[in-house]
């Protein structure tokens, strides 16, 4: 599905990079994470990835969605975690992420 917020670059759109370090080795934390905007899936950044997208100016809500392991009760567990943040963004304008 393609984000409604997406927004065509000619346009007065805001230009968003997406960075995702590539760090030293973390296990399961090392799973690509998927990113969405405004409950939509937009994409998936893997360790050491980086991508550009347009979109629409505005408030946007950004959700990550990632896994994590967790010990319960002796017992190693991987979860899925989240995150979300509400932000605003401005025609002609580039915000790294």
């Amino acid at each position: 599905m393609i984000s409604t917020a997406l927004h065509n670059p000619y346009s007065g759109s805001a230009t968003i990079y997406f960075i995702r370090p590539n760090q030293r080795f973390r296990g399961v934390v090392d799973n690509a994470l998927s990113v969405e905007f405004n409950n939509e899936e937009l994409l998936t950044l893997a360790k050491g990835e980086y991508t550009l997208v347009y979109v629409k100016p505005g408030s946007l809500r950004l959700s990550v969605r990632s896994s994590a392991v967790v010990n319960r009760v002796g017992q190693n567990t991987q979860i899925e975690v989240s995150a979300w943040r509400r932000f605003s963004f401005d025609a002609e304008k580039t915000y790294y992420i």
